[in-house]
């Protein structure tokens, strides 16, 4: 397979015999670790944001707002000059060095903070009308996203593989995704449109719509939860799009391989909520030993040790920083 960082995202997706692979990020940290570990890309998760910000389930409680800080923290920057009043510089030099970093990756010229790696962010539906989903992707590309997944539920939405969704009439759902190509700016900007119909109409209507909203100008056209490999055999056959499929452990979509996805048409596929069930189960785990032993030496092995996590972090590169600021 085709492994190359520094070929885009769009050129990777015209390559037959290629699929992209994107882990579920949900916080600066866990893109971190998507990022040393050696994947290209992430997809922020709209699952995993509810879930990590919230406490609450995908359900439509998470609002733009909170999608859009979330992506600040992972991505943070902006393509405006600003000169700011820091007072004193709240602290010591490392507070000082600290601010003015920060300043300037959110005053210079799209500069990614917490990873180096292209993010493609799980918008929902827009969070309302056309207006909004052409302020959002606006902001979105102003702070460095590399994509977003637009989807045509109706709002308040809820996770593909749970049951009750419903869809919006698909003019409306065109309204939105050309507002969204309108404000990208450029072609890098990679635009997922998602459809929801197959549960409520049938793979058919899923079909057209997916073939309606490449025509419109979508980069990527997303089948939201195939019941069958059959199915997801036949929306191959049937789109000629570059594809993606979502693989949830223990959801509705036959869990394959990416492998098994790209021979059979797929370019694309996500990896959703990998990450956080196994940091739930994990923390799960250990919670539920300490509180019964008063203690965590027995999951000793199942740890990141404190040395392994400061190298994550790159302390090193901060001692260093507070030994040439030291007096």
């Amino acid at each position: 397979m085709y492994n190359n960082s520094k070929i885009s995202i769009r050129e990777r997706l015209e390559k037959d015999n290629d699929i992209i692979i994107l882990p579920g990020v949900y916080d600066a940290l866990t893109a971190k670790i998507a990022e040393d570990v050696g994947f290209e890309t992430a997809f922020q998760t709209g699952y995993g944001t509810s879930a990590s910000l919230l406490g609450l389930p995908d359900f439509g409680f998470l609002n733009a707002g909170e999608t859009l800080e979330n992506a600040k923290r992972i991505i943070n920057s902006v393509n405006i000059p600003i000169l700011v009043d820091i007072d004193t510089g709240y602290g010591n030099p490392l507070n000082v060095w600290k601010i003015v970093k920060d300043l300037v990756r959110i005053g210079a010229k799209r500069i990614i903070n917490s990873v180096n790696i292209p993010i493609l962010v799980d918008i929902d539906t827009g969070y309302g009308n056309p207006l909004n989903v052409w302020k959002i992707v606006k902001d979105l590309v102003r702070i460095g996203a590399k994509g977003i997944f637009l989807e045509d539920q109706v709002w308040p939405k809820r996770c593909g593989h749970m049951a009750g969704k419903t869809v919006i009439p698909k003019e409306d759902y065109i309204l939105k995704l050309q507002a969204a190509i309108d404000a990208r700016e450029n072609n890098e900007f990679i635009i997922v449109a998602r459809t929801d119909s197959l549960a409520q109409f049938g793979v058919g209507e899923a079909i057209e719509r997916g073939k309606e909203y490449k025509r419109i100008g979508a980069d990527v056209i997303f089948i939201e939860a195939p019941k069958t490999i059959d199915e997801m055999e036949l929306i191959s056959k049937e789109i000629k799009a570059p594809l993606l499929a979502n693989m949830i452990e223990e959801g509705i979509t036959p869990n394959l391989t990416a492998d098994q996805l790209r021979k059979m048409g797929y370019r694309m596929v996500v990896f959703p909520l990998s990450a956080l069930y196994s940091a739930t189960f994990a923390i799960k785990q250990t919670f539920q030993l300490l509180k019964k032993t008063g203690t965590t030496k027995d999951l000793k092995n199942k740890m990141i040790t404190f040395q392994e996590f400061n190298d994550l972090v790159n302390l090193s590169a901060y001692h260093q920083l507070e030994k040439k600021y030291s007096s």
